[in-house]
């Protein structure tokens, strides 16, 4: 368990990698419990994929705290926190691909949300779709330039990602049914909504739990 009382804390911190697409960053299988971040992206971090984690019982999932970290991939990641699950502080998520992800967050203020993309008006993620979004408790689906997106059917009408016509075209707004999340369990049982309600990413052919993934994937 981690502290909560560093603003750039996390279990996995990052800043000064991926200068090139040669040098991409693999962060997977990880079970990443508490602190104030799960993962915490600082400046320069770019190329990077994320996949097969799950990250629980801090107040951020992820946290992208700069402009210049960018160009990253977030897959098959379960996430259970306390604020935002995905935090953007700039328009640096205009580059990322975000997909077979469950963003559950426990807050209760709509100006938090699952996905908070905190700036760029202008920006659209470069692909954000298969995602389970759930906020049982009055927080916001998602957010983007200070603006609450309170149910997946508002997100979803809004322009925010380059890949599809909208964003998250494909993506649902249920209860993930994990294990027991306030353990930090994040597994799901075969009746899960998410079974068999992800797209196919290349590459990643096993779970965090090393069994194979079926296509459709959960």
């Amino acid at each position: 368990m981690l502290s909560k009382a560093t603003a750039d804390g996390a279990a996995i911190n990052l800043a000064g990698v991926g200068a090139s697409s040669s040098m991409k960053s693999l962060l997977f299988n990880n079970r990443l419990i508490g602190g104030k971040n799960g993962i915490h992206l600082g400046s320069n971090v770019n190329y990077e994929m994320i996949y097969n984690n799950y990250i629980s019982g801090s107040d951020y999932g992820l946290y992208v705290a700069a402009t210049n970290s960018s160009i990253g991939e977030l897959y098959f990641n379960s996430f259970y926190n306390d604020i935002s699950n995905l935090f953007y502080s700039s328009y640096s998520f205009g580059y990322w691909k975000v997909k077979d992800n469950i963003l559950h967050t426990t807050n209760n203020s709509a100006a938090n949300a699952c996905i908070d993309a905190a700036t760029g008006s202008g920006s659209t993620f470069a692909a954000c779709d298969y995602n389970l979004y759930y906020a049982p408790n009055g927080a916001s689906i998602a957010r983007k330039s200070g603006v609450n997106y309170a149910t997946l059917a508002a997100w979803q009408a809004i322009d925010h990602a380059d890949e599809t016509p909208l964003g998250d075209e494909n993506s649902i707004n249920v209860d993930p049914q994990y294990a027991n999340a306030t353990a930090n369990n994040l597994d799901i049982s075969g009746t899960s909504p998410v079974v068999a309600a992800g797209t196919v990413i290349t590459g990643i052919t096993t779970d965090i739990n090393d069994n194979s993934r079926f296509d459709p994937p959960c």
